[in-house]
């Protein structure tokens, strides 16, 4: 039984960019999947809080009269 050097490379090829693909859609334990809407309610909330920062840093609420 004869097994081309080809065939062997191809497999060894196969199992390798099996394996890359493999690790990067599952690097390991994955926490409880968030849905997309959770994720995009976060990022609103996370980025309300950075203008509120902002804005008491640059003091828009409070307007002096002269």
């Amino acid at each position: 039984m004869a097994v081309s050097v080809t065939g062997e490379v191809d497999a060894v090829a196969v199992d390798l960019v099996g394996r890359a693909f493999s690790n990067k859609k599952n690097p390991g334990k994955v926490p409880r999947k968030i849905h997309k809407a959770e994720r995009e309610k976060l990022k609103r909330d996370h980025l309300n809080e950075l203008f509120v920062e902002l804005g008491n840093a640059l003091e828009i609420g409070v307007r002096t009269e002269d």
